[in-house]
C-alpha cells in the first residue's frame, strides 16, 4: 500500500494543505497497519515520526510508577497523534495502541525537521496539531484534578458519542471507560446503571445509547467539584 494525495486530503489537519505539500507528504509517509491491542509505541522509547490515523480508532496512555495504567484519549481516525516529542524531546511521553484495527501513516522525525524548514504551509498546520495537544493535555488534567468521577465519565460518554439512529452511540465497555477516567469498573457500572435507572441511557453489551445526551450536558458543570 502507497500513501496518495486523495488519501491525505481526508485527514482533517492536511486537508487545507496546497498540492505541493501534499505531494511532498505522500512521497514521505510510510503505512502500517496494527490490529486491535498491539502496540504502536511505547512511552520513554525514542519517537519514530507523527502518526496519521487513515482507518480506525488509537489509545494513547501512560503508566504510573505502580504500574496503573490512564488512558489519555481515543484519537479517531482521520486524526493526528504523536507530535509532542518531535517539538520537545526526542521520547514518547506516552504509549499508544490500536484501539481497534487501524491503518497508520507515519511521518518520520526526520522528514519532519527538512519539511518545517523548507514549507511554511506544512509548519503551520504541524504548529497548530501541537496547540491541539497541548489544550488537550490542558482539559485532561483540569477533569482529573478538580472534576468528580460522575462529571468525567458524563464527559467521556459525551466525548465519545456517534451518531446513530434513534440514539447517539457510545461502542466502550464499562472496562475502557473506567481507564478513560482514572477510575475502577465497578464504579463505572454503578453510575451508569444510575443513569440508566433516570432514563438517560440504554445499557448494551459493549454499547451505551444516549436517550438524553442534552440532559448529559447540563450535568457537566454540576459534577465540579
Amino acid at each position: 500500500m502507497s500513501v496518495s494525495v486523495a488519501d491525505l486530503e481526508t485527514i482533517k489537519a492536511l486537508s487545507h494543505l496546497p498540492q505541493t505539500s501534499l505531494e511532498k507528504l505522500a512521497g514521505l509517509m510510510i503505512p502500517q497497519t496494527y490490529a486491535p491491542g498491539e502496540l504502536i509505541f511505547i512511552e520513554d522509547e525514542p519517537t519514530e515520526g507523527m502518526w496519521f490515523i487513515f482507518e480506525g480508532q488509537v489509545k494513547v496512555m501512560k503508566q504510573s510508577s505502580l504500574g496503573r495504567i490512564q488512558a489519555l484519549c481515543l484519537v479517531d481516525k482521520k486524526r493526528c497523534f504523536g507530535s509532542c516529542p518531535l517539538f520537545t524531546r526526542p521520547m514518547n511521553p506516552a504509549s499508544a495502541q490500536a484501539h481497534t484495527d487501524v491503518t497508520l501513516f507515519i511521518l518520520p522525525a526526520s522528514a519532519v525537521t527538512q519539511l518545517v524548514n523548507r514549507d511554511p504551509a506544512l509548519a503551520r498546520v504541524l504548529l497548530e496539531i501541537y496547540g491541539e495537544y497541548i489544550t488537550l493535555l490542558s482539559c485532561l488534567s483540569e477533569k482529573l484534578g478538580a472534576w468528580r468521577v460522575a462529571g468525567r465519565l458524563n464527559d467521556a460518554l459525551l466525548n465519545y458519542a456517534v451518531p446513530h439512529d434513534p440514539y447517539p452511540m457510545v461502542r466502550l465497555t464499562h472496562e475502557q471507560l473506567a481507564e478513560l477516567v482514572g477510575t475502577v469498573r465497578e464504579v463505572v457500572s454503578r453510575h451508569l446503571l444510575q443513569l440508566e435507572q433516570q432514563g438517560l441511557i440504554l445499557i448494551e453489551k459493549g454499547l451505551i445509547h444516549l436517550v438524553h445526551p442534552e440532559r448529559l450536558d447540563t450535568m457537566l458543570p454540576c459534577a465540579k467539584e
